[in-house]
């Protein structure tokens, strides 16, 4: 449920962010969202000091990301359980069919993989490597 209303309000900025002012935004409800007094207030958030603050610094901070993952929304805990099972298919014994890595070096090394590189696009950058 927090995951769907995140993703519903950066839609509902992204929407925000296309006008010059805040009437202008205002003046533009988009059609997704619920009601005007909603997007007003949205607008007013938006365009809060408080607001403006933390996006600066979160801005700051995704571009000094050294190695950014690839995996998306799929939260890692996801992805260790699924290498666990397959390592258990496979009769490994480096993890166990409840989705707990023991630490082993191969297992650090395959989710590393599996989050900062694909078949498609190779790694996420060369620093990655």
């Amino acid at each position: 449920m927090k995951s769907s209303s995140r993703q519903v309000r950066h839609r509902l900025h992204k929407h925000y962010k296309k006008y010059a002012t805040l009437q202008e935004a205002k003046n533009n409800n988009p059609p997704f969202c619920a009601s005007k007094e909603n997007w007003d207030e949205l607008c007013d958030y938006f365009a809060s000091a408080k607001f403006k603050h933390q996006s600066s610094i979160n801005s700051m901070n995704r571009q000094m990301l050294r190695t950014p993952h690839i995996s998306g929304r799929t939260p890692f805990s996801t992805l260790q359980h699924e290498i666990a099972q397959k390592n258990a298919a496979n009769g490994d014994a480096n993890g166990d069919a409840n989705g707990d890595a023991n630490g082993d070096a191969g297992d650090i090394i395959e989710f590393y993989k599996l989050t900062h590189s694909n078949d498609e696009h190779g790694w996420s950058n060369n620093e990655t490597k």
